[in-house]
């Protein structure tokens, strides 16, 4: 409760930048206590910011210090896996779909590391791919577990739908 005001909400982005530049961290089991404490909206605004400075951060680190730095991170197996998946064509809306289905820090490193987009590009397209997730998990906290389920179901419906049209 002490935590209800400016203080807890800068804390908790704090949190969620620090998600995303150390992968192996997740916040998303506080989302429910950002939910009660500052309501869906404000809990979705709070979360596009604080991702949006990790991926920022994640992406400017894969892009200064590369492959050696990142490998602290993520496994290379796993990067090299991801960078066959970064299309080469419709980059911007590649990564606007990729967003909504890649974790934000693993996509923000990989992309820094195996693409030559532009950071305001991709912060452009980053932000327009957390917008709809943000939005959905905050407002799903209050849903029932049914509704969750159909709501996770036809969001990887859509991804797939829209992945595959982007190729």
């Amino acid at each position: 409760i002490e935590f209800r005001g400016v203080a807890g909400m800068a804390v908790y982005v704090l949190l969620e930048i620090t998600s995303i530049v150390i992968v192996p961290v997740t916040t998303f089991p506080l989302l429910p206590i950002a939910v009660v404490l500052w309501g869906s909206f404000l809990a979705a605004v709070l979360n596009i910011i604080g991702w949006m400075i990790g991926a920022s951060i994640a992406f400017w680190l894969a892009r200064k210090y590369g492959r050696p730095f990142v490998s602290r991170f993520i496994k290379a197996k796993y990067l090299t896996h991801l960078e066959k998946l970064v299309p080469e064509k419709n980059i911007f809306w590649s990564i606007v779909i990729l967003r909504m289905s890649i974790p934000t820090d693993i996509l923000s490193y990989t992309l820094g590391l195996f693409t030559n987009i532009r950071m305001n590009t991709y912060l452009v397209a980053t932000f327009f791919g957390l917008i709809p997730f943000a939005f959905i998990f905050a407002y799903s906290v209050n849903l029932s577990i049914w509704h969750q389920i159909a709501a996770l179901a036809l969001s990887a419906a859509l991804i797939y739908y829209g992945y595959n049209r982007s190729k």
